[in-house]
Parts: structure tokens; C-alpha cells; sequence
């Protein structure tokens, strides 16, 4: 993952912020975000509208259902476009068992209802993180987003239904008004054919909300990488440190060029100074000479105000305004919408008279009640036996006995092994060698490691400093929560502040090492 090559400004943004955004990429790369949304999802209507064609709904209910794995092809494409690489359909077909096949029956059946599912599902998609990293790393990416992407899924669900409403309004405004249906009658008593209209409308609802949907999760994700790895951060220091090398290049380019001209200028002036025409009574005309050094000059010092900080300098302004609206209201009229609801109810007075018959047959409608029964009973099953069905989904991965400890954190080696026989000396020698930062690097591994296998601390490799500090102070041993504090602030100072620790500090904790973080 280059953070270099993001497509987007990388900068703290609020959660709905970030959602808007994930509409506008969404529309800037429709095309692939789309076709990966409606090929799976077109497959499955058809499929199941031709095994099932006595039933009509049976076949958007089964696409409905499946939502949280067709989600992934849109997922899997903005994520690789968000940092430059051009996916589309053909890289989703490529690398299908990677998208699709990770926990599909746990995303069919016990979160298959999360509310957060769009924000959770880069954690399973592209993470590939196994149940137990899942859910601590949905511990510290939930707070404070976790409302905003239930809101989110709330919201599209409420979108899909408005867009069946639109359809099926256009299609009745399309009918000329010579012909005279009652719409009531058609929709309680409604055919096979108004059936398969309304299964078309909501297919085509959740396709067009689909996209959006998984796009708009996934920019929110992002976001919140945003706000707790400091991304905005790594990247000005990688600017700074890139400007600083073309600051140092540009001035050895000038000083050699400024070298070279001096050089010249000295033989051109001895070849002149030695020439036998010039008499010893004539004045040597050096005018020249000074106009071309005081050109010289200048040129250096206009390089060196260029390459100042007065030049690059960046400001951004932001502010609200109020829109211009036209209040053109009078609170003493009657509103229009009061008297076509009046109206709209004196025409259809049958339609309650219809409800009576309704409720008087109860019979016609033990179909449905029957479903809802089995439905509530496949529910309860794979809720009563849920712990059963994650343990089989995660077998494989408890077998993994080197997963759960971390060999690498923040790039640095945490391994048992890399551990110095006495860590204070090395540290001493390299702080002799002014290698400052590689001390303070040995101190804050070895620390991590002597945590990780002397006193068991859970840590895993997605974990931030201030993550680590959490647990350790949740471990409240005597000394080592007080020890593990300074060091990891002596460490962020140097490594992220370039804030050079006292040398007292580093030996103090040089000294306390092995009494808190004992051998075993």
C-alpha cells in the first residue's frame, strides 16, 4: 500500500465528509463499479427466476440476500483505483477466490444483518483478517464512525425502496388517461404479471444503489485509517524529506556550475593577462569580467531566494455561506397539499371498505405467514448454534500457532531471537557511535519483544504505538506501565518529531531494562 500514490487529498475528514466522497468516486468510475455489481448480480436473478418462475419474488430476495457478497467487486476495484492501479472487471476475475471466497457463510448468516456491514468488509476483503484480528480491530475502528455507517445503511435501504416507488410511478403516469384502472384493486389482487414488474424495480433499485453503497463504506473505512495511522502526516514528512533533497540538489548543481564558470573566467584572464599585444601603459579593461561575476552572483542568489520558505508557502481557506432562498411564503394560505390529501381520500373511500375483507379472510394470506415462520426458524437455528458454525469457519486459523505472535511491528524485528544478550550495552555503543536513532530503535524492539515473549502481551501486527501502550498499561505491572510510557514518548519524539532525547533519559532506561522486562 503506497500512500504516494492515493488518488484522493489525504486529510482528517468528518464521516459523513468521507461518504460524500465515496459518492463522487463512485460516479468518476462507474463503469467497472457498476458492471461488477450487476454481472454477479444479474446471474443470480435470472438463475433463480427460471428455477423458481412460479414465485416472482423469489428471485430479488435471493440477490437481496447475497448483497454482502456481491459488494465485494465494487469494494475490490475502488481499492486498487484509490491507489493507482486502473482495476476493472478482468482483475476482479482474476483474483475472485480472494475476493469472494473469504467468510462467505459467515456474511450470509451471522452478519448478514450488521447495520456497519459496508464499513466492516474491508477488514475481511482486503485485510484478510481472521475472526479473533477482526474483532479488536473492529474494537478501535468503530468508535466514533459506528453510528454514521448504520445511518448509512438505513439510508440506502430507504433509497432503494423510493426508487421502486419512482418506478412504478412512472410507469402509471405513462398510461393514458382514457383508460381507467383502479389501482387499488390492482394491487391487492395483484397477478403474476404486476408480480415480475415489481421483482424487476427492486432488482434494478439494488443495482443502482449497490455501488454507492459499497463505495461510500469503504471511503468511510478509509477515513478512519486516516484519523488513526496519521497517513496525512507520513506523507508531508515524505514531502518535506523529498523537497529537502532537491533543496540540497539544486545547490551543488548551482555550485558546480558556478565553479566551472570560475575556472574559465581564471584562464581566460591569464590568457589575456599574457598576451604580448597589450602595452604596459594601456589600462586592462576588465568591465566584462565583473558584469559576468556580478551576473553569477545574482543568478546564486536568486536560486537561493526561490528555494526559500517565502515561496512555499500553502494556505487554505474554508468557511460557510448562506444559500440565497426564496421565502416567498404566506403562513395565512392554505396549503395546496391539504386539499389534494382531502381530495386523494374522498376518491378512494372504497380502498378502506377493501382493507375490511381483508382482515375478515385471514386465510389468503397463511402462505406468507408460513414463510415468515420458516424464515424465523432458520434465524433461530443459526443464532442457537452460531458458536459451532464460527468454529468450524475458524479451525484453520487457530492451527496457525505463529499468526498469533507478530514478528514484525511498525518495520521493526520483534522476534525472540533479535533480542541482545545485554541490550543496555548495545544500546550505549551505538549511542557512543552518535547512531542515535538506531539506539533508540534497538531499545523500543527489544522492549516490544521482551513484552511479546517474557510476559505474554497480546500485540499483533496491526497495532499502533499508542495501542501497545493501552495494553501494557491494562497489564498494570509495578514499574512496567511507567517504564513502557517514557520510552514509547522518547521514541515518538525522535522517530516522528526528530527531537533528539537526553542522553540521562536513554541510560535510565537503559539501567531499568532488565529488572522490568525480566528473563525467563
Amino acid at each position: 500500500m503506497d500512500l504516494d500514490k492515493l488518488s484522493i487529498v489525504v486529510r482528517t475528514r468528518s464521516p459523513w465528509e468521507a461518504i460524500d466522497l465515496g459518492v463522487k468516486l463512485t460516479k468518476a468510475w462507474w463503469r467497472p463499479l457498476f458492471l461488477s455489481w450487476l454481472i454477479p448480480a444479474a446471474i443470480i436473478f435470472l438463475l433463480s427466476s427460471l428455477i423458481f418462475h412460479q414465485y416472482a419474488w423469489v428471485g430479488y430476495v435471493i440477490v437481496w440476500w447475497v448483497k454482502p457478497l456481491i459488494d465485494r467487486g465494487p469494494l475490490y476495484i475502488v481499492s486498487r483505483r484509490l491507489f493507482g492501479d486502473q482495476a476493472d472487471i478482468r482483475d476482479l476475475l482474476a483474483n475472485r477466490t480472494m475476493v469472494y471466497k473469504r467468510d462467505w457463510f459467515l456474511s450470509l448468516t451471522l452478519r448478514r444483518f450488521s447495520l456497519s456491514r459496508s464499513f466492516d468488509m474491508p477488514l475481511t476483503v482486503l485485510e484478510q483478517a481472521s475472526d479473533k484480528v477482526r474483532l479488536k480491530r473492529l474494537d478501535v475502528l468503530h468508535p466514533s464512525v459506528y453510528g454514521v455507517a448504520t445511518w448509512l445503511t438505513i439510508i440506502c435501504l430507504h433509497i432503494e425502496f423510493f426508487i421502486v416507488l419512482g418506478i412504478a410511478g412512472l410507469l402509471i403516469i405513462m398510461i393514458p388517461e382514457q383508460v381507467n384502472i383502479d389501482f387499488i384493486s390492482v394491487i391487492i389482487e395483484a397477478g403474476t404479471l404486476i408480480d415480475w414488474v415489481y421483482s424487476l424495480c427492486t432488482f434494478a433499485a439494488m443495482c443502482v444503489v449497490g455501488p454507492f453503497y459499497a463505495v461510500a463504506g469503504f471511503v468511510l473505512y478509509i477515513s478512519r485509517r486516516i484519523d488513526l495511522e496519521a497517513w496525512d502526516i507520513e506523507i508531508r514528512f515524505r514531502h518535506l524529506a523529498a523537497e529537502q533533497e532537491n533543496k540540497r540538489k539544486l545547490t551543488r548543481d548551482s555550485t558546480s556550475s558556478f565553479l566551472v564558470f570560475i575556472c574559465t573566467l581564471g584562464l581566460s584572464l591569464a590568457f589575456f593577462l599574457q598576451a604580448p599585444e597589450v602595452k604596459a601603459d594601456e589600462p586592462i579593461n576588465i568591465d566584462n569580467q565583473a558584469e559576468m561575476l556580478e551576473m553569477a552572483k545574482a543568478k546564486n542568489d536568486i536560486i537561493d531566494v526561490l528555494l526559500g520558505d517565502d515561496f512555499h508557502q500553502l494556505e487554505q481557506v474554508s468557511g460557510w455561506r448562506l444559500k440565497d432562498l426564496e421565502t416567498d411564503y404566506n403562513e395565512d394560505e392554505v396549503p395546496d397539499w391539504f386539499f389534494d390529501f382531502s381530495e386523494f381520500l374522498a376518491n378512494n373511500s372504497d380502498f378502506f371498505e377493501k382493507t375490511k375483507d381483508i382482515i375478515q379472510a385471514p386465510s389468503a394470506y397463511i402462505e406468507f405467514i408460513l414463510w415468515a415462520l420458516a424464515f424465523l426458524l432458520i434465524i433461530y437455528i443459526l443464532y442457537r448454534y452460531r458458536q459451532l458454525i464460527k468454529d468450524s469457519e475458524t479451525t484453520a486459523d487457530e492451527n496457525k500457532e505463529p499468526d498469533t505472535v507478530p514478528n514484525v511491528m511498525f518495520g521493526l524485528d520483534v522476534r525472540e531471537q533479535s533480542i541482545p544478550e545485554n541490550v543496555a550495552a548495545a544500546v550505549h555503543a551505538l549511542w557512543i557511535k552518535q547512531e542515535y536513532r538506531d539506539a533508540m530503535s534497538l531499545l523500543y524492539r527489544s522492549t516490544l519483544a521482551g513484552l511479546i515473549h517474557y510476559h505474554q502481551l497480546d500485540f499483533s501486527d496491526s497495532d499502533t504505538e499508542g495501542e501497545c501502550l493501552r495494553k501494557v498499561k491494562e497489564k498494570s505491572e509495578d514499574g512496567l506501565d511507567q517504564f513502557f510510557t517514557s520510552l514509547t514518548a522518547l521514541w515518538q519524539s525522535l522517530a516522528y518529531g526528530h527531537q533528539l532525547p537526553e542522553e540521562s533519559a536513554v541510560r535510565e532506561l537503559c539501567e531499568q531494562w532488565d529488572e522490568v522486562l525480566k528473563r525467563e
